[in-house]
């Protein structure tokens, strides 16, 4: 079985074979296969979002998701005009698709962080202070007072 082979190789096999993403071919060739899979879904995620923003687009005031689609091509435009001076149809497009795509990925990623492991301290440890919790000691002893 697989968990008779990885306790062969140890711990470090372990974890390699878990860390070795999906891939067909060899080299250059290569074609990592779960990434493909991620940057599909992101790139579908990406193009849904913004048609549901163009289709519910209105001249007067703009709603919620319009004026942020609004908002992020402003500032990539205004990005590309003050980095980049010369005249290319390609570079605005070029730099909205980065920017979504690094945005939609950390979103992601932060929804997965937040669900597994969570975003704060638990209430006890910040009333007491978190340094105490995660280093044993106050950070500031003189300034504390003495129980």
């Amino acid at each position: 079985m697989a968990s008779e082979e990885h306790a062969a190789e140890g711990a470090t096999g372990y974890i390699v074979h878990h860390l070795t993403p999906l891939s067909v071919g060899e080299g250059f060739w290569t074609l990592h296969l779960d990434t493909l899979f991620f940057s599909a879904v992101l790139g579908a995620l990406f193009i849904w979002f913004f048609k549901v923003a163009a289709e519910k687009a209105t001249i007067g005031v703009p709603g919620t998701s319009q004026a942020f689609v609004e908002m992020i091509i402003e500032f990539v435009d205004q990005q590309v005009k003050d980095t980049f001076h010369g005249k290319s149809e390609l570079i605005a497009p070029l730099g909205l698709t980065i920017f979504v795509w690094v945005f939609v990925s950390s979103l992601i990623a932060w929804f997965i962080i937040k669900s597994v492991i969570g975003l704060r301290v638990t209430e006890e440890e910040e009333y007491e202070g978190v340094d105490l919790s995660e280093c044993g000691m106050e950070a500031y002893p003189e300034f504390v007072s003495q129980k």
